[in-house]
């Protein structure tokens, strides 16, 4: 089962979670406009703290709850690491069918004049990715912290396409 995170910010919780279209309908309809917000920086929901309790039992329904409300930042930020490590392993066939994918775009772009840079970042980041998936947590530097949520972001965003 995939994992929702759920962090305080301010006078709301941040609620991080794998995109699933029942889930989000089950947090409109449960949960009224006023309290409930979209934040597409972040990609999470900001859901008032009145109200946390009955999102959280919302989320638990689609997902296994990860309620970091309460941590140190520091707690906070290698749980993170750790929640996006499994990400990327729960995703490895996805990933590894990504990259075969985007081979064959930079082989086919090398013979015309577009450039392949952006196919081979993406290579680049998802490949180095499931290394940092397998990285023990005091071996990951804040770099390779960055571009693990990077790629986490850009599988995400991918698979929501």
């Amino acid at each position: 089962m995939n994992s929702a995170i759920i962090t305080q910010q301010g006078q709301a919780i941040a609620i991080q979670t794998p995109y699933d279209a029942d889930f989000v309908a089950a947090l409109k309809s449960g949960i009224a406009w006023q309290s409930r917000k979209w934040d597409q920086d972040s990609k999470c929901w900001l859901v008032s703290e009145a109200v946390a309790e009955k999102a959280i039992a919302i989320v638990g329904q689609f997902f296994g709850v990860q309620d970091h409300r309460g941590k140190s930042a520091a707690e906070s930020a290698a749980a993170q690491v750790k929640a996006d490590q499994r990400f990327i392993l729960e995703q490895e066939e996805w990933i590894d069918q990504t990259i075969d994918a985007l081979n064959l775009e930079i082989g086919r772009r090398s013979l015309t004049s577009k450039s392949p840079g952006k196919a081979r970042y993406d290579r680049s980041l998802l490949r180095r990715s499931l290394k940092d998936a397998r990285r023990p947590m005091g071996q990951m530097t804040e770099l390779r912290t960055q571009k693990l949520a990077e790629a986490v972001r850009l599988v995400r965003s991918k698979i929501d396409e």
